[in-house]
């Protein structure tokens, strides 16, 4: 599962696309649905690959500010499919948190007890 944040600029994804991939340096179409009409789509080149070994694992720096602005937090299935083949790389799941995490307000009450003495 890959887990992003909404707010984040510099997020990146780690997934193996290697195994099934059939062409030498292909393009990676991106698909993001959240099954209530919310589809986001998007290409990455295997030339932006972060990764130091692109035979076992494939990392990219993904922008969600940009991607997933107006979308809702929540989660999404993924699909990686190779641009030219329509070959499926990989599905998944995505799990899209909101920029700030939420945090509940507390209080504090001071409880009085009045007891019967007799």
């Amino acid at each position: 599962m890959i887990v992003l944040n909404k707010g984040n600029s510099e997020d990146k994804i780690v997934l193996t696309l290697f195994e099934k991939q059939t062409l030498a340096n292909p393009d990676y179409n991106f698909i993001f649905d959240d099954f209530n009409g919310n589809t986001i789509t998007f290409q990455i080149s295997s030339e932006d690959d972060l990764s130091d070994y692109p035979k076992r694992y494939n990392e990219f720096r993904i922008n969600t500010v940009d991607l997933f602005d107006g979308k809702p937090c929540g989660f999404y299935q993924y699909k990686v499919v190779e641009n030219g083949t329509n070959v499926v790389l990989e599905v998944g799941k995505l799990d899209l948190k909101p920029a700030t995490n939420f945090e509940f307000t507390t209080y504090e009450s001071t409880t009085i007890f009045k007891g019967y003495g007799g």
